[in-house]
């Protein structure tokens, strides 16, 4: 699956640095319940996009892919993401092979990291002991150059054995955030130094101490190490993790499924990292922001004169710092200071700033009433196109159904539903259980006693088809 390959990229000093044993897993298991109504359980915040065009989850690719290459990279995600990923990234290059694996059941990082490195380990068609970043889903860095340095500067000290975290100087008593304590005298290569312990996530009070200190740093989430140290620290502080995960046959699902079920659901940081003597941190110098709040959002968002951010369809009168957000109607606030407000065409959500994480309450609190609206949007983009709910409701629910070209679309099983179809534009193919059907724009297909299997697009140009259910 991989190949032996440089990889060369122009350094600040303009001296071409070749890698070859680089290899990059991302992470993007997480669900960004704070940033809901945007972020929903089915499209988390990995799959938006704020600052940029791009999406988190394809700006961090294109991160990686500044020492590497695609080949080389792996994405561990949960099954029911694993076709979001993959139609995100096939929009940054359609025809190319990435590797994403699914994980059946959501156990946190230190499984999610196992299994990237030993599905590396698995597949390696070269001798060498390679160096692998490991890299959340979910952070904004704009600046590449300065990521890329103290990349490099990470795999040097990371080939000598020891496990290196970017650590970013905290530039608040932040509380959201875990803290990293370093031994100043201690240094590791040209900017390395020596760790003393993690904290997890501390109170204001604990929070500020460590700041005045000068000795602790945030903890980025971002590591790099050999493939022979990681898998020595397993066996070493988790063996109950590795042991399982190299049972994993990647070429069965249900293999994955069985073993998954039997891990413990722990982070990286309390299986290995706080236990380790190998931590080495190299203080970022890039920008670095985890985006898990909407006023981190607002915090990287641009500005008006009254320091509100605003984006869609906005009237704001005499409104300040606040970040009002509009994805398909108009909103109109007057006089707030210091407000979220994010408009979605299904939910909305109104909170002060200071008030930001507890969104996830809300979060919570629509999942235990079994809600959809946690889970989805009326919008599904999938590889093969986008699901948009018109209407819902006990009886009747309407869809429309926009399939690209040269795509096929497999629903899911109607059961006793009836159906309707009605070609908007473009031709379709309907494939059922015991016929196929082609029908042009402006004709319609009723499906009653037959099992549909998929509809086909076989055309350039994108197929429209609205559908309407009526439910037994």
């Amino acid at each position: 699956m991989f190949s032996e390959i440089f990889f060369e990229f122009q350094a600040v000093t303009g001296k071409t640095v070749m890698q070859k044993d680089l290899f990059g897993v991302i992470l993007a298991g997480g669900s960004g319940s704070r940033l809901w109504p945007l972020s929903r359980e089915l499209y988390p915040k990995q799959f938006l996009s704020f600052s940029e065009d791009k999406t988190l989850l394809q700006l961090t690719y294109e991160r990686l892919e500044k020492f590497t290459c695609h080949e080389n990279i792996i994405t561990v995600a949960n099954d029911k993401h694993v076709a979001g990923i993959n139609y995100q990234l096939r929009e940054l290059e359609e025809d190319c092979k990435y590797n994403v694996i699914g994980e059946p059941v959501a156990k946190n990082t230190a499984p999610a990291l196992a299994l990237g490195s030993f599905f590396i380990q698995k597949n390696l068609k070269f001798e060498d002991n390679p160096v692998i970043i490991v890299a959340p889903s979910d952070h904004l860095i704009k600046d590449n150059k300065s990521f890329t340095e103290a990349v490099l500067e990470g795999a040097e000290i990371a080939r000598q054995g020891y496990i290196v975290t970017f650590g970013i100087k905290p530039s608040s008593a932040e509380t959201g955030y875990g803290y990293i304590k370093v031994l100043p005298e201690q240094k590791i290569g040209t900017k390395g130094i020596k760790t003393d312990c993690f904290k997890e996530k501390p109170d204001y009070n604990a929070a500020l101490e460590y700041v005045k200190s000068g000795e602790y740093f945030w903890n980025s989430g971002i590591f790099m190490f050999s493939l022979s140290t990681i898998m020595e620290e397993f066996e070493k502080r988790a063996p109950e993790i590795i042991n399982k995960i190299r049972e994993i046959d990647f070429e069965n699902p249900d293999s994955c499924r069985e073993i998954y079920e039997q891990l413990p659901s722990i982070s990286i940081d309390y299986a290995i990292m706080e236990k380790s003597d190998k931590i080495v941190l190299i203080p970022a110098e890039f920008d670095w922001n985890d985006l898990g709040s909407w006023e981190a959002i607002y915090g990287v968002s641009g500005k008006d004169n009254r320091a509100n951010a605003i984006k869609g369809d906005v009237i704001d009168i005499n409104c300040q710092n606040s970040l009002i957000y509009s994805s398909s109607r108009c909103v109109s606030a007057i006089g707030v200071s210091d407000m979220i407000i994010v408009e979605t065409p299904d939910a909305v959500l109104a909170c002060n700033r200071k008030d930001s994480q507890k969104v996830k309450e809300a979060f919570d609190a629509l999942k235990a009433k079994n809600s959809d609206l946690y889970k989805t949007h009326k919008t599904l983009k999938e590889t093969w196109g986008s699901l948009i709910n018109l209407q819902s409701g006990s009886e009747t629910s309407i869809n429309k159904i926009i399939i690209r070209a040269n795509r096929e679309f497999f629903p899911n099983p109607a059961g006793k539903n009836l159906k309707h179809y009605y070609i908007a534009r473009g031709s379709a193919v309907f494939r059922l259980e015991n016929s196929e059907r082609k029908l042009e724009s402006g004709k319609s297909l009723d499906i009653k006693n037959e099992s549909l299997v998929s509809i086909k697009n076989s055309a350039s140009d994108e197929l429209e088809i609205i559908e309407i259910t009526k439910h037994i």
